[in-house]
């Protein structure tokens, strides 16, 4: 299952000749985040691996989320949960 958000983000252009990226602008833009994985430690901290994508594009990018799991339930509820 995946959460979908609107967030605020900053627009970047880059141009890859030059090794350069310039802010552009602030927009708002939906973004689709899937778990993709979790990992749990023996204290129940936890870290999910999230896919991103901004609705209406097809690149993906991925980031990791920290969170504390309860120990009891589906850890992948509980890294959604996170996500809001």
């Amino acid at each position: 299952m995946s959460v979908i958000k609107k967030i605020s983000a900053m627009r970047r252009s880059f141009y890859p000749e030059i090794g350069l990226a310039i802010d552009a602008k602030n927009e708002t833009i939906d973004v689709k985040y899937t778990v993709v994985s979790v990992t749990i430690n023996a204290d129940f901290s936890a870290t999910a691996r999230v896919s991103t994508q901004v609705l209406g594009f097809n690149e993906s990018g991925e980031i990791s989320v920290p969170f504390q799991y309860s120990g009891i339930g589906n850890p992948i509820n509980e890294a959604e949960s996170a996500l809001n």
